[in-house]
């Protein structure tokens, strides 16, 4: 029975956490600023591998 109270009080710091609006709006700008970042890493992904951006294989491999 401990660890049941346990987990519902981790439950409920976690929904603390997320349901404040400036906390809201720093995880969005987080994620958005690490979806903007994938891109180019990925593009340097290709230089630094030398693949071919046409060659699907090369992609996919890379990729994986």
């Amino acid at each position: 029975m401990k660890l049941l109270g346990l987990v519902n009080a981790q439950e409920d710091n976690i929904k603390k956490i997320f349901t404040k609006r400036l906390n809201i709006y720093i995880f969005a700008i987080i994620c958005t600023f690490f979806w903007a970042s994938v891109y180019p890493t990925i593009c340097l992904g290709y230089d630094e591998f030398f693949a071919n951006k046409n060659y699907l294989k090369n992609i996919i491999l890379i990729l994986v």
